[in-house]
């Protein structure tokens, strides 16, 4: 299972990007959205093989 860094903030923006800050260094990445859908599942409950099923079920194009 893969959990995403708590001590990262995220901050969702109104357009499904977001921003993801790094408190302790003070770096920021801006996400697209599905770099944000994968980031929401890494929550220690799915495994790497649960997260591609659900990106393949429910985005178009993924291979």
């Amino acid at each position: 299972m893969i959990i995403a860094n708590p001590l990262v903030v995220l901050r969702e923006e109104f357009d499904d990007w977001a921003v993801l800050f790094d408190p302790d260094s003070g770096n920021g990445f801006v996400i697209n959205p599905v770099s944000l859908y994968i980031w929401k599942l890494l929550d220690g409950k799915h495994t790497i093989k649960d997260i591609l099923e659900q990106l393949r079920n429910d985005c178009d194009n993924v291979p």
